[in-house]
């Protein structure tokens, strides 16, 4: 969870790149539990500085994880 903290520590201060950077270095090795709010954080950050491919990258991601998810409704998968 000290990964997310951070995520969203980097986010508050608007350092976007940071957060997305942490996340994607640092995901893969979570558990599920952990993996879905670490990509969500990375998706906000994505979104938050305006980066749509990144954004729909990370939506990709959760969307294979836990399609259900409200934060990723609005990218298209099908």
């Amino acid at each position: 969870m000290e990964l997310i903290k951070k995520a969203a520590q980097l986010r508050c201060e608007e350092r976007y790149s940071e957060a997305i950077s942490l996340i994607e270095e640092h995901a893969d090795s979570l558990a599920i539990p952990e993996r879905i709010p670490a990509l969500l954080q990375a998706l906000y950050a994505a979104e938050e500085a305006k980066q749509e491919v990144h954004a729909e990258q990370f939506a990709a991601r959760l969307f294979a994880l836990e399609p259900t998810l409200r934060s990723i409704q609005r990218y298209s998968h099908g």
